[in-house]
């Protein structure tokens, strides 16, 4: 019985442990020739989240996944395509979570109204209060 569990484990863990051991991708760590190319390349990739890492963007990650991210990123500015349409792709592929930079939409339209809405409250019910305080300061 303990080796049909060690067999089961090991089954599962060879898979993850052959993402790791797969060399990084042509340009991951390899600027581009061009430097207004890869200044492109760096700036749109300050701008992207580490999927992994998840608090860097992939210009500042070592996770294997940022370095996949940031060669799709060199390889599509090499070739030309406009930094925001490369954007555009990453959220298609990954969601709007990988963007520094989030998009007003049907689905998040409520996260930048949410504010607008608190503070109006707010103002709403200091008025109030004020405009009570005021009235009973008046009639003592």
């Amino acid at each position: 019985m303990r080796w049909l569990a060690f067999l089961l484990l090991a089954m599962f863990a060879v898979p993850v442990a052959a993402q790791d051991s797969l060399p990084p991708a042509p340009y991951a760590y390899k600027q581009l020739e061009d430097p207004a190319k890869e200044k492109a390349a760096q700036d749109l990739m300050m701008t992207l989240r580490c999927l992994t890492c998840q608090s860097q963007s992939i210009a500042d990650s070592d996770a294997p996944m940022a370095g996949d991210m940031r060669n799709q990123v060199r390889q599509r500015i090499a070739r030309g395509e406009d930094p925001e349409a490369i954007r555009a792709w990453l959220i298609e592929r990954y969601g709007d979570w990988v963007s520094y930079e989030p998009r007003v939409t049907t689905m998040t339209w409520p996260l930048f109204a949410a504010p607008v809405v608190l503070l109006l409250l707010a103002v709403v019910i200091v008025r109030k209060r004020f405009t009570r305080a005021r009235a009973q300061g008046g009639k003592s």
